[in-house]
């Protein structure tokens, strides 16, 4: 018996610990208005990502000029760049401590 209990204890140290990293990666996403392909096409695995340290961010914006069936990105007429985005993403990776950090593009 005492060995599920320090089995559950520490599962549920490690899922509030993923949570925080988490929530910390969402948090700074917001504030920087940056945004990850996570997010864009609603990946159910998001968490994952997130929590292991890795990000996929989405460069030059968010709406794509293509209709792909399998993608839940938003469809439309792409807006201006945003000059800051490579140094937003560079103090991202810094602050959050990034061991990968892949870039993704819509298609403009």
């Amino acid at each position: 018996m005492q060995k599920l209990r320090t089995r559950s204890k520490s599962l549920l140290c490690w899922t509030l610990f993923t949570q925080q990293k988490a929530q910390q990666v969402n948090q700074l996403l917001k504030n920087t208005g940056l945004k990850t392909v996570c997010q864009e096409a609603s990946c159910p695995n998001i968490g994952e990502c997130f929590n292991s340290g890795t990000a996929t961010f989405m460069i030059m914006g968010t709406l794509c000029t293509r209709h792909c069936a399998f993608c839940d990105v938003e469809q439309g007429k792409p807006k201006p760049l945003d000059l800051a985005e490579p140094q937003k993403i560079s103090e991202a990776v810094k602050i959050l401590h990034l061991k990968y950090v892949v870039l993704t593009s819509v298609d403009p």
